[in-house]
């Protein structure tokens, strides 16, 4: 060879093996701590998408369980590779349980890379709706002390649904039940659920104290005001329309009527069936479960008319099933004001949950299951939903889609009538996207809709509006967006960090999760003025108010305003930074503009104990094992899990052949020389000429066997002498790492009579 084509070829071989270095797979879903609802057969098809290397022709995915007896571990299945992309998308049908995700993408049959997403969930999934004594935040409660309680960990009365965040979390006294209220009773009754049924649970909350049957019923009618009672159905439309459309649910947890003293029978029952009927439109027209609190308590009296129609509405309207009777809960020991929980009455409110949540109801409740790749890019909700042409909209949409570096996004208006779409936008990678209604579009009613462009995905229709010229012009309005921009690199001593944020008075509170002491930075990027732009020390949480939104954090900085809406951090675009302390680097950042309340920035998946795989040995017994003479022989092959782990896939033996002996197979064998065989799930081949070749695919439960067994007659003639048969198990057979230990052998000694 010559020189210069050696070179060429190191260099070829050197760009090759760079490229699988770097290469990896990103998967935009399922996210740590996603909760999938299992449907009556306990199971759910969850979709896994993302993105692998340019050279690969496989992707496979498989779930593990995290915990022996927490769930059963798949088979790697194909996922599809979408068309002139890297992207890739499919379904695994997975037992309930808690796992690890495993992804891993091939070039034929050798992987390129592989990775894995930890605590993803197939279980149950409730969103609470009501009032206040749903939406808590009366005293601080306990979190869930099982990791298998999830949550969305954000509270925003706003609802700008584009910042909506597809990032879950275990629920604790700090979380939020998002997208709108505290944590409340959800920690503790998640536990008692997921013990009894062992399972995982996601709460999503909807709720709002205060509200009426009325304004859920002109909210989900379309009559949208701009306070948060005016408008709360928004509240569950959102959640159902974004989160839902994505997880699936069992049921909607409602309890509300406090608010609806002296409301006739009638007018509640209407008002409510109407929120209930919404309710399952948004789904597609999936007949969503409810459970009906019977609730009406409020300054120490009962309303019996309220009662009638929620009585009414559970015996009329279908899969809408009886929750708790929590008038009777009373007492200041329970109700220290005459209205709402606390003390005991927070645990004796829980017990009824957990009691009407009972094994009647999930067999009778039907859940919704998703089943649209479209909602990997959810559309909402446009305010208000009565628009005039030439006007500004902002066209809100919650990804998880798998995109290519050069994707981009475009804003759709489709017609209602008959779903044409009569305008697209430019593309562009904004959040919301702004565009303008064309001023020659038809009055009608539209929906929005966004599409990604490579690869291309439709994604879910919004709710629908109205385009009117006669319509009163719409008020500006703030968008409000997630990061614009990031970069650095987050050390691994930083588990979770964010900022609480008061817009009213430019308090500025900086949170953080970490191993070790760390600094942060506030620069303001927009020209607008911010002095205190240096690293600063966080301090550890004792030094700061006990505040539940502190919950989770053992480091927090204070950076407080003069007086309210004076000093402190005022609103505009900043780079907000952390490092560990002691650096000198740029450490991790965040360009964007800060939103009220509580909010994570940065959360890095958990990491999570080793998980231990299969390990098989085969234990092999020759009938009998001293033989004289031509005669019967046997031989029985126990294939052993030895490591308390559930196979998973093809198992595959190699039995060795010899010429004095010529073995045959019997499927529907169970007994041969008094021991158990299964060879009914066996597949038994002799087309090797040095081997017999036994397959299965039947999985082995930890610490148990599966044994198949072969007959045959031994043919000595006039000699004398021992033979050995082999068997060796595949290396990977179901699934397992450990090959070490994958063969044996077995002896007979033969004699000519």
């Amino acid at each position: 060879m010559k020189l210069s084509s050696l070179r060429l070829l190191i260099l070829a071989i050197t760009i090759l093996f760079s490229f699988r270095t770097i290469a990896q797979i990103n998967i935009t879903s399922p996210v740590p701590r996603m909760v999938f609802q299992r449907g009556l057969n306990n199971q759910a098809a969850v979709m896994v998408t993302g993105t692998a290397p340019l050279t690969t022709t496989t992707v496979e995915a498989r779930f593990v369980p995290l915990t022996t007896g927490q769930g059963s571990q798949t088979a790697w299945t194909s996922l599809g590779l979408l068309s002139g992309s890297s992207a890739f998308r499919g379904q695994v049908t997975v037992a309930a349980g808690w796992y690890r995700l495993d992804v891993r993408a091939k070039a034929g049959s050798t992987v390129l890379t592989q990775t894995q997403v930890n605590r993803v969930g197939v279980g149950e999934v409730f969103v609470v709706a009501g009032q206040s004594n749903v939406f808590g935040g009366f005293e601080r409660v306990p979190g869930a002390s099982d990791d298998r309680v999830s949550c969305v960990d954000l509270q925003q009365d706003s609802l700008s649904e584009q910042t909506l965040p597809l990032r879950f979390s275990h629920v604790s006294y700090g979380t939020n039940i998002g997208p709108s209220q505290p944590p409340h009773i959800w920690g503790i009754l998640g536990d008692r659920l997921v013990q009894r049924l062992n399972v995982p649970v996601l709460f999503l909350g909807a709720a709002l104290g205060g509200s009426s049957s009325s304004q859920w019923n002109l909210s989900a009618a379309g009559t949208i005001g701009t306070t948060p009672n005016s408008s709360v159905y928004r509240r569950l439309g959102a959640t159902l329309l974004h989160y839902i459309l994505r997880t699936g649910a069992r049921a909607v947890l409602w309890h509300q009527g406090e608010s609806d003293r002296g409301t006739p029978t009638t007018t509640y029952f209407n008002n409510i069936r109407y929120v209930i009927e919404k309710s399952r439109q948004q789904l597609g027209g999936n007949s969503l479960p409810w459970m009906m609190s019977r609730a009406s308590y409020i300054d120490g009296v009962s309303d019996p008319n309220v009662i009638a129609a929620q009585n009414q509405l559970i015996s009329a309207v279908p899969n809408v099933f009886p929750g708790p009777e929590s008038d009777n809960i009373t007492g200041t020991d329970n109700r220290p004001d005459y209205t709402h929980f606390k003390g005991a009455g927070l645990y004796r409110f829980t017990d009824q949950w957990d009691q009407n949540l009972s094994s009647s109801f999930f067999q009778n409740a039907a859940p919704f299951l998703p089943n649209d790749p479209a909602a990997l890019i959810t559309s909402g909700y446009t305010l208000p939903l009565t628009r005039r042409q030439g006007e500004t909209i902002a066209v809100a949409s919650v990804r998880s889609d798998a995109q290519e570096s050069d994707n981009q996004y475009v804003a759709q208006i489709v017609r209602v009538s008959d779903g044409a779409t009569v305008y697209e936008s430019a593309p562009s990678t904004d959040n919301p996207i702004l565009i303008t209604i064309p001023t020659d579009l038809a009055n009608g009613q539209y929906r929005l809709r966004t599409r990604s462009t490579h690869p291309v995905l439709l994604g879910t229709l919004g709710e629908p509006f109205n385009v009117q010229q006669s319509a009163t012009p719409s008020p500006a309005f703030a968008i409000f967006r997630l990061p614009t921009a990031s970069g650095g690199t987050g050390d691994p001593v930083i588990q979770k960090w964010g900022y609480r944020y008061e817009a009213g008075t430019y308090g500025f509170y900086a949170v953080v999760q970490a191993t070790a002491p760390v600094e942060v930075r506030i620069e303001r990027i927009d020209g607008g003025s911010f002095s205190d732009s240096g690293w600063n020390f966080v301090p550890p949480s004792n030094q700061s108010p006990d505040y539940n939104s502190f919950g989770d954090f053992n480091y927090i900085r204070n950076y407080p305003p003069i007086t309210a809406g004076l000093g402190g951090v005022s609103p505009g675009l900043y780079r907000y930074s952390i490092r560990r302390q002691g650096d000198t680097g740029a450490g991790l950042w965040y360009e964007l503009r800060f939103l009220d309340g509580r909010n994570i920035i940065y959360y890095p998946m958990e990491p999570i104990a080793p998980i231990t795989s299969p390990d098989l040995i085969p234990i092999s017994y020759a009938l009998p094992s001293t033989q004289y003479g031509t005669s019967n022989s046997s031989l029985v092959v126990n294939v052993v899990e030895v490591n308390s782990r559930t196979t998973s896939g093809q198992i595959t033996v190699y039995v060795s052949k010899d010429p004095l002996v010529t073995l045959s197979f019997n499927p529907a064998a169970t007994d041969i020389g008094g021991r158990s065989v299964q060879n009914n799930v066996w597949t038994f081949n002799n087309s090797n000429p040095s081997y017999y070749i036994l397959t299965t695919n039947q999985a082995i439960q930890g610490g148990s066997k599966l044994a198949f067994g072969l007959t045959g007659v031994l043919t000595p003639g006039q000699t004398k002498g021992t033979l050995t048969f082999s068997q060796i198990i595949v290396g990977g057979s179901g699934d397992e790492e450990q090959a070490n230990n994958n063969s044996s052998g077995v002896r007979i000694d033969y004699f000519n009579k």
